[in-house]
């Protein structure tokens, strides 16, 4: 099996026709037939090409290339310490429910919910040392100033 009959078994897999890989990849039109055809002098495509192509059929490079290695590219994890976040979270007041949400969320959903859990994390760390700080009686800790050296 070589880098066309990897194409096109990716491309079939997803269920996609050849032009609207060409597409999703950004690449010409016909640059995946003439590939999965094995017409490479009239190929023309380049490792960037090739990138784009397994970029959009979300194959892993090496796989493409050589046929070694796992086919799915793997997606690194938005929340890559999870569990270490969610008992800080806790200890800052987070509702339980919430960080069971984002525990058991899939990775694509995690991507875009990350930075509203952190504000989340972040209210819920700000009242915890509020709480914190009316227990102790400590003043809440000062803003830095910073002051501006003026030209003369």
């Amino acid at each position: 099996m070589d880098l066309g009959d990897r194409v096109k078994q990716a491309r079939q897999l997803r269920g996609i026709k050849s032009t609207e890989l060409d597409r999703l990849a950004g690449v010409s039109q016909g640059t995946t037939s003439r590939l999965e055809s094995k017409q490479r002098g009239k190929f023309g495509g380049t490792a960037t090409t090739v990138q784009r192509v397994a970029k959009a059929l979300r194959v892993n490079m090496e796989w493409l290339m050589t046929g070694q290695g796992p086919m799915e590219e793997t997606e690194e994890d938005p929340i890559p310490n999870r569990a270490l976040a969610a008992s800080i979270a806790r200890d800052g007041g987070v509702d339980e429910e919430a960080i069971r949400a984002v525990l058991g969320m899939p990775v694509k959903d995690a991507e875009a919910r990350t930075v509203l859990w952190w504000i989340d994390a972040f209210r819920a760390r700000e009242a915890f040392l509020k709480q914190e700080r009316e227990i102790t009686g400590a003043a809440p800790a000062k803003k830095a100033t910073r002051t501006r050296a003026r030209a003369t």
